[in-house]
């Protein structure tokens, strides 16, 4: 008889008291754990359109608290304000390594993924495949 135990959740990426503000990814990992102590989660969507997404803004003020990130909401061009990230890749482990992969672009009318950016308004050119990326390793 083989008996298979599995650890299941979500990870939620936000810092609002508002759920729709944050974004929550579901993960899973098999126990006992392939290296004794060390819990490993990932995620990755199955189609780009089908990634978890949340605002820039709120998605900035989150990696600041979370991870120490040194940018904030301020720092962001206005154009950039209106996206939303839509998260590709996420690794994690319990010994604090994280990799967060992220697409930069916008939710149509549609409820549907678009990986575009226009950073100037008027002016018909827009930026595709624009990807923000952090990775932390403890020290």
């Amino acid at each position: 008889m083989t008996v298979t135990t599995t650890l299941k959740g979500n990870i939620v990426i936000g810092t609002s008291t508002d759920p729709t503000k944050n974004i929550s990814i579901p993960i899973e990992t098999q126990l006992p754990p392939a290296k004794a102590q060390e819990f490993e989660f990932k995620y990755g969507p199955q189609a780009p359109q089908d990634a978890i997404t949340i605002v820039v803004g709120d998605f900035i003020t989150w990696a600041a608290t979370a991870v120490g990130l040194t940018v904030t909401d301020a720092d962001l061009p206005t154009s950039l304000k209106t996206l939303s990230v839509a998260v590709t890749q996420l690794d994690m482990n319990t010994n604090g390594n994280l990799t967060l992969a992220t697409s930069l672009g916008s939710v149509d009318a549609d409820k549907k993924w678009k990986d575009d950016w226009t950073p100037i308004a008027g002016i018909a050119i827009s930026l595709q495949g624009v990807a923000l990326s952090i990775v932390r390793t403890p020290a």
